[in-house]
């Protein structure tokens, strides 16, 4: 399901409303300005990803 942001600006206490309702509990939202914005789910994938990029740059910086 993809979520489409209204046609008019939300205030905050709507944004609380629809973010807590049940059919949004799996779900991630930003509040940003009056428009909601669905954020991707983050994964330990991803953090292995970084923390492997870290490690190899900080070794090749103190071998070097």
């Amino acid at each position: 399901m993809v979520f489409q942001a209204p046609s008019k600006p939300m205030t905050y206490e709507e944004f609380l409303a629809f973010a807590l309702l049940p059919e949004n509990a799996d779900r991630n939202f930003e509040f940003l300005d009056g428009e909601v914005f669905e954020k991707m789910p983050r994964t330990t994938e991803n953090s292995g990803i970084s923390a492997n990029s870290v490690f190899e740059v900080r070794l090749h910086c103190q071998t070097n």
